[in-house]
């Protein structure tokens, strides 16, 4: 029991604290994303997140134990753990640093699973702090719950927004420790004597722990460096070749979207696909990498007769098929199918790519270097998404190329399966199709890998998008060949049988290219013919191209074991091919071997929800149910439901929200600070406005504050379902409008559901307090745990279904969160 009650309203020195901390732990989850995205890879976003939520979750495990000891010293106990939290943001980087994590080993060395939880545990432990700093505050302040809650979303809102203006030119280990400084001097704050109230004996004592914690956190800080790359990245590759003395870096540039290098080295010789009859050597070339994976070649040439080795790639081959062309780069990156349209003569060249910053980098070579590439009068380079340029811009060309396809095939490394490719999708290649001139193709060029899933996906979404776009017989406009490397699928304005294609079988001799698909007998009777004849097990491009574009589609799809169905809008992963009743399958086929043949994004995405799964109930639930009265009165479901239905319900919707921005924006960047901003914010004037009349005593406030609950909880379930469908049906309008007004739109369209979504919450709280404080602790514990499984889950659920199906499931978590309220407390 507590020796005095707590006062009832906080004072602003504690409110300014509570905010600063706030803005701490969401920018930590920005920064550190952008951290492990550059050293590791990109899908360790979601363990960040998950491990944020796990320290918020622990944190109230951490709060019930010991709640009565900490809040009689609370001004000193949340000092401490403001200093914990500003010396362990680099300190448990730097420790964390050192482990020799390798992610393809997880499921087979118990050693990397033991590395992995103490990585999760020294990343925690930030989190815990500032969590602990924010939940003592609401233990504290307990009928003040709203308002400090309301701080709370008010400062992780603003946190979130800002950090992203610093991202462009700051590295994250730098701003690692300017996070680390502003959290030391939110520490003070806490020992700032209320107004009237006399300084307390020994009073130098806890300034004297500040000074000390200070100092070392100023050590710890000075120690930072930027993390080394993954022992796969080419990064890594690069960096053992310049402590050879082979490579050298020529610039390096952080933006909010990916650091980026430009390296030189002697050894680097890429071909980009080109056939066995090349007789034409590589130039000398740059490495222009993005986040540490190689991204593309820079040639370092000035002319474009001198990359004639481009003649003999699979890219080439619409360019010899078509005369002054007017060509569509999209998401060009190195330059090099500029040279390749310039050495057929193309008439107008126009590239889009939404990093500025890595088109810079290159123009800022001397011609010599390679930089004129990026310079001349036939060349016009649009600054801007890809996919947003396609919605805008009402152009027409000849070659419309998806530059960033040109790659690897997913399979190689299988890191791709959790990335979002808004240029990949049905909706995406159908306006590609809309944007061709009359004589016009759309050029896919990807590499090959055993069994195949990549190629044949590119011609299925192709053969879906002409679909939606009204072709009643896709067979007749597409192409597809193959060299030893890669494959080339084209996609024709006008069906191929009526166009002068005598020329086309020439050239795929002369590239040297296998025939997977032309439709009839357009390529000319006896040449270049088709072998359909491959048994089944040979699983041959030209056997998925007859089974993909035939009758039998929709069997074959249901029974081979990769998901080949065509990436969309509303489930944009297409680099995602995995299949869980396919487990079987791969266990008989490959034996020990058969984790090299999944997508590895995917396989991450699933350990880190068990593993924070297991680590939340070892952490938060089995503490909790341990504390006598934690049953309550009425038993503990009605808690139970009731805050892990808002967890998950929560995060469901923000994590939705978050992808279908990136469409809108075009920018996951300003995607992602939108959306944590916007939610965190109106949930927090959401909170603010929370009032309950439950666990008064008094019949006819509990039955109106119940209503008032009830009203919310389907406005929340009917404001999120209209806002994610608005956003849906209205996307084609909305993408051409200023970026500015997209902010408006997007605010309108979201923003009730966000008010409203942060009522339940400190609602709930209230009436605990009010009726039943013992389950206190399981309703913070609870919600915590569900908030740690939510993220993840949210993502592997949109990979497999979609968007919408998680935002009903979101709705009807509500719902359910509705019916539970009656058994509060």
């Amino acid at each position: 029991m507590r020796n005095a009650p707590p006062p009832r309203r906080p004072p602003l020195p504690h409110l300014v604290s509570v905010a600063v901390v706030s803005a701490i732990v969401l920018a930590l989850q920005i920064v550190l994303t952008r951290l492990l995205s550059i050293a590791s890879w990109h899908h360790f976003a979601y363990f960040v997140i998950s491990t944020a939520l796990l320290g918020f979750g622990v944190s109230g495990t951490v709060l019930a134990l010991w709640s009565d000891a900490l809040a009689r010293r609370f001004a000193r106990s949340a000092a401490v753990f403001s200093l914990l939290l500003a010396a362990t943001i680099p300190l448990s980087l730097l420790a964390a640093q050192r482990l020799p994590i390798d992610v393809r080993y997880l499921l087979f060395s118990w050693e990397q699973a033991g590395y992995l939880l103490i990585y999760h545990a020294l990343l925690l432990v930030p989190f815990l702090a500032g969590a602990l700093v924010i939940g003592l505050a609401l233990v504290r302040y307990g009928g003040s719950a709203p308002r400090v809650y309301g701080v709370n979303l008010f400062g992780s809102g603003f946190g979130a927004g800002a950090v992203v203006l610093f991202l462009d030119g700051i590295a994250p280990h730098v701003l690692l420790g300017a996070l680390s400084a502003l959290a030391l001097l939110a520490a003070p704050l806490w020992m700032v004597p209320r107004t009237g109230q006399p300084a307390r004996r020994g009073s130098w004592r806890p300034w004297l722990v500040l000074a000390l914690g200070a100092a070392v956190t100023v050590a710890a800080v000075s120690a930072l460096r930027a993390p080394p790359a993954d022992p796969y990245k080419m990064e890594a590759t690069l960096a053992r070749w310049a402590a050879q003395g082979d490579a050298r870096r020529v610039e390096a540039r952080h933006t909010a979207r990916a650091k980026l290098d430009l390296v030189a080295s002697g050894r680097l010789h890429q071909t980009l696909f080109a056939g066995l009859s090349a007789t034409a050597a590589p130039p000398a070339q740059f490495a222009l990498l993005a986040d540490g994976h190689l991204a593309d070649p820079v040639f370092r040439i000035d002319r474009a007769g001198d990359a004639r080795i481009l003649s003999f790639t699979p890219q080439s081959l619409p360019h010899r098929l078509l005369d002054s062309a007017d060509v569509l780069l999209l998401d060009e990156q190195g330059g090099t199918n500029v040279w390749l349209a310039r050495m057929y003569g193309a008439r107008r060249i126009t590239v889009v790519q939404a990093n500025g910053s890595l088109i810079d980098l290159v123009r800022a070579l001397p011609d010599s270097s390679g930089g004129g590439v990026y310079r001349g009068r036939d060349l016009r380079v649009v600054t801007a998404d890809p996919r947003q340029f396609l919605e805008t811009n009402r152009d027409r060309f000849d070659i419309i190329r998806v530059s960033s396809v040109e790659g690897m095939a997913a399979g190689v490394s299988g890191t791709l399966t959790m990335h979002e490719t808004h240029l990949l999708t049905v909706e995406a290649l159908a306006r590609c199709f809309d944007r061709l001139t009359p004589r016009g193709m759309i050029v896919l060029v990807r590499g090959l890998q055993t069994p195949p899933r990549d190629n044949p996906k590119l011609l299925l979404t192709s053969a879906r998008a002409l679909e939606e776009a009204g072709i009643r017989s896709p067979a007749e406009h597409l192409l597809q060949a193959h060299n030893y490397l890669a494959a080339v699928t084209l996609v024709f304005r006008t069906p191929l049988d009526s166009i002068a294609a005598a020329g086309l079988a020439d050239q795929l001799a002369a590239l040297d290219l296998t025939l997977d698909h032309a439709p009839g007998d357009a390529i000319g009777r006896g040449e270049r013919e088709i072998d359909r004849s491959a048994p089944d097990d040979s699983l041959s491009l030209a056997w998925f191209a007859a089974r993909l574009l035939g009758p039998g589609r929709g069997t074959f799809l249901d029974r081979y074991g990769y998901d080949l169905r065509p990436a969309t809008d509303s489930r944009p992963y297409f680099f995602h091919f995995f299949r869980w009743r396919s487990l079987p399958l791969f266990f008989d086929t490959y034996g020990p071997h058969w984790l090299q043949r999944l997508e590895l994004g995917y396989v991450v995405a699933v350990i880190v929800l068990v593993e924070t799964a297991l680590a939340g109930a070892a952490l938060i639930l089995l503490p909790i149910a341990r504390m006598p009265g934690i049953r309550g009165r009425r038993g503990p479901w009605g808690v139970i439901v009731y805050f892990a239905a808002l967890g998950f319900g929560y995060l469901f919707l923000e994590m939705v929200t978050l992808q279908r921005l990136s469409l809108l924006f075009g920018d996951p960047v300003y995607a992602t600070a939108f959306t944590l901003a916007v939610f965190l914010v109106l949930s927090g004037a959401g909170s603010l406005t929370a009032r309950s009349g439950a666990g008064t005593g008094d019949a006819s406030a509990d039955t109106a504050g119940g209503s008032r609950w009830l009203r919310d909880a389907g406005r929340v379930a009917a404001a999120a379902v209209a806002a994610f469908v608005a956003l849906r049906v209205a996307n084609p309008w909305l993408v051409a409008l200023p970026f500015g007004w997209k902010l408006a739109a997007a605010l309108v369209l979201i923003g009730p559901a966000a008010f409203l979504m942060g009522r339940p919450f400190p609602r709930g709280i209230v009436r605990l307090e009010r009726a039943s404080p013992a389950q206190l602790p399981l309703a913070w514990a609870v919600n915590g745990f569900a908030s740690v499984a939510a993220a993840p889950l949210a993502i592997l659920l949109a990979v497999s279904w979609g968007y919408l199906p998680v935002v009903f499931a979101a709705a009807g978590l509500y719902l359910i969160a509705m019916r539970a309220w009656g058994r509060l407390g």
